[in-house]
């Protein structure tokens, strides 16, 4: 380490100022990796919230009061409707397509 040191003093200053430069964009690029990777989970996360709450929309749109005397086999058998109407499209994430079937129903 010492070595790097004393090659480093024994540099231009031009060099030693790029050097610089060179380490402060490379700090300043992970850093923004950092709060990128952060802001995209917190939009997964909101997006995941969202879709969670259309499912429940649509299962309390579809269960009527007729379908709650009957009991939680029917509500299984809805859910599984809706999971089955989400079939995998190529490009597009499941809940995505869950999403789009939930919305255009």
């Amino acid at each position: 380490m010492e070595q790097l040191l004393q090659r480093l003093r024994n540099q231009p200053l031009s060099q030693q100022l790029a050097l610089a430069a060179a380490g402060c964009c490379l700090l300043a690029t992970l850093t923004l990796v950092g709060v990128a990777a952060q802001s995209t989970q917190s939009i997964q996360n909101a997006t995941l919230a969202e879709h969670a709450d259309a499912a429940v929309r649509q299962l309390a749109n579809g269960a009527s009061a007729e379908d709650m005397e009957v009991g939680c086999h029917d509500i299984i058998a809805m859910l599984c409707r809706i999971a089955a109407s989400c079939s995998e499209v190529p490009g597009v994430s499941p809940a995505a397509q869950c999403q789009f079937q939930l919305t255009a129903a």
